[in-house]
């Protein structure tokens, strides 16, 4: 499930769509197309967008997290829509009949998602966007949480975590940072810099590995991010190197795109 190369990170607008291989969730009735952003070559395990406009119905082999990004039907005769989160054990049995256009879906399956007729045993779990469950981020401990983000829980359990994060304009983490635990990230919406690497924007993806060093963070706009990992995990910190800090790189990143600068004046002809 996570032994799959760091990417850090891809703006996945720049990746090829490709068709879904037959035999896999997403390419019933033909049609299907996905981009994918990693993957581990030992189990299958990956993480893409599909995109699809065809019933499918079968038994999904794999664990799977799926997140709707655009889109709304039904699945197994619940309503979903953008910002519904869904998980699927095992061998779960599926009928997702997409709405009128195209169901997009962040798909995250724990081995290759095979997809064949047949009866299921596992258990569809269905959670629709709500706003009142954030909460802070509760595994930091003594440490202070920020004020400026929340958390809305998805899963826990021996698998892993999966969680959105969402942060205020102008969050700020002024040092760099490393955890103990893989971290797999999807930008929603919204901007975050991610120190030198550059700043994510909705769409960008990135997978590391543990003990990886990343920041400083600044968020002009704000942002919104669908996160796995694989347990919980502790943070370590450290002073960014000169050149590495937020007043060397906020400008560098900011001050050269329009589009992460605001304006609330007329438009421009």
């Amino acid at each position: 499930m996570w032994n799959r190369p760091d990417v850090d990170f891809i703006s996945t607008q720049d990746l090829p769509w490709a068709p879904v291989p037959g035999g896999q969730f997403g390419s019933g009735h033909g049609g299907g197309l996905r981009k994918t952003f990693s993957v581990d070559e030992e189990d299958g395990a990956r993480t893409e967008l599909l995109a699809f406009t065809n019933r499918q119905r079968g038994v999904l082999s794999a664990q799977a997290d799926i997140f709707v990004i655009a889109g709304r039907g039904t699945v197994n005769d619940e309503p979903y829509a953008p910002g519904t989160y869904l998980h699927a054990q095992a061998m779960t049995e599926l009928d997702w009949v997409p709405g009128v256009g195209e169901t997009v879906l962040y798909f995250g399956p724990h081995s290759t998602p095979d997809f064949a007729a047949g009866p299921g045993s596992g258990t569809l779990t269905v959670l629709h966007e709500t706003r009142d469950e954030w909460v802070s981020m509760g595994w930091r401990g003594d440490e202070a949480q920020p004020a400026d983000v929340r958390i809305r829980w998805l899963r826990r359990d021996e698998a892993g975590i999966v969680f959105l994060v969402g942060m205020l304009p102008g969050y700020t983490a002024i040092n760099e940072e490393k955890h103990p635990v893989y971290e797999e990230s999807f930008k929603i919406a919204g901007d975050l810099m991610l120190g030198r690497r550059g700043v994510v924007k909705p769409g960008g993806y990135f997978f590391r590995s543990p003990q990886t060093w990343h920041g400083p963070l600044y968020s002009r706009t704000g942002n919104l991010s669908l996160i796995r990992k694989n347990d919980f995990g502790s943070t370590d910190y450290r002073d960014p190197l000169p050149g590495h800090d937020l007043g060397s790189l906020i400008p560098a990143f900011y001050d050269r795109d329009a589009s992460l600068t605001p304006s609330l004046g007329p438009s421009q002809r």
